[in-house]
């Protein structure tokens, strides 16, 4: 039974040989990402506040629990 599991482990290896290719790109890619944040911190932080207000505030949800237990006196 276990050298069943040896076979499933062979295809992956055939996998490992494509690594050394993205390896360049990553490179790439952490250069880029550096900029875009802290331009992107200001829009995002001035949002944030205000939905959560508005979302907690939900009385609707609320009312309609009320409504079952009315009936089932």
């Amino acid at each position: 039974m276990n050298h069943g599991h040896h076979h499933h482990h062979h295809p992956p290896g055939k996998h490992h040989h494509h690594t050394p290719s993205p390896p360049p790109v990553v490179v790439v890619v952490k250069e880029a990402p550096p900029p875009p944040p802290p331009h992107h911190s200001p829009p995002v932080v001035v949002v944030h506040p205000p939905p959560p207000p508005v979302v907690h505030h939900s009385p609707p949800p609320h009312h309609h629990h009320h409504n079952p237990h009315h009936h089932r006196r």
